[in-house]
């Protein structure tokens, strides 16, 4: 890189194209500009060389988990670099089998020809140091002026919220049984997920109230977390992504 030695992680990354997320979500103020592609898409990740191009030695490709493959293809292809998170440990997470096994392959490959690993965790950081040529610790956070208790209205009844993906490892069909015994309770959903139906089903079948809210912004999160009694996870398996 070019330019001040001293200028802060956070500064070197500025510029970034990030793979993965809402398509083409563009951004630009005085320090960066951040272009967000579907992942896996190759006419879009061409779109990602054009601005490699513009910004050729300012351009990082950001990915983590399943996006760090099209941050290769884009590092292969196009030479941009790429900083990829590290939230939790993707292999030793996954079920016993040819999957685990890909998965960590995938992993140490994305790690070893990243620019750069943003660990959350002292124990993620001193794993991804094997493999990485540079790791920085970067806990997670919470916001307390925007994620703390607040006067909103409130539905009728207690609400269970959940916020996450849809997914077995979250073993929510446990929290809809669960729920069954609370009485005047609806369990809330924020997120989407392939077990959304199967859900759907097994609350019909309990006479559980359940209420889905698709994705939602970050942004209109505090005000769904205020909105509820109880947030619960009851996942097999959790990292710190």
């Amino acid at each position: 890189r070019r330019g001040d030695r001293h200028r802060t992680f956070v500064e070197e990354v500025a510029i970034a194209v990030v793979v993965g997320g809402p398509p083409f979500l563009d951004r630009q103020d005085a320090r960066a500009r951040h272009v967000h592609l579907p992942s896996g898409d190759r006419q879009q990740l061409a779109e990602a060389g054009v601005v490699e191009r513009r910004c050729r030695d300012e351009a990082a490709v950001e990915g983590g988990g399943g996006r760090v493959v099209p941050a290769l293809l884009a590092k292969a292809r196009f030479g941009v670099p790429y900083v990829t998170s590290y939230g939790f440990w993707y292999a030793q997470l996954s079920e016993p089998g040819p999957k685990r096994l890909l998965k960590g392959v995938v992993e140490r490959l994305g790690l070893r020809h990243a620019a750069a690993v943003i660990a959350t965790t002292e124990e993620l950081r001193d794993r991804a140091a094997l493999t990485a040529r540079r790791v920085e610790l970067i806990p997670n956070g919470v916001d307390l002026r925007l994620f703390r208790p607040a006067d909103v209205p409130r539905p009728a009844g207690r609400r269970i919220l959940y916020v996450g993906r849809l997914s077995p490892e979250k073993n929510l069909a446990t929290v809809v049984t669960a729920t069954s015994y609370v009485g005047d309770a609806i369990f809330v959903l924020a997120g989407s997920g392939v077990l959304r139906d199967p859900l759907q089903a097994l609350a019909r079948e309990k006479n559980v109230p359940v209420e889905f809210l698709g994705v939602i912004e970050q942004a209109k999160l505090p005000a769904v977390y205020a909105s509820s009694d109880v947030f619960v996870l009851a996942s097999f398996t959790e990292g710190h992504p």
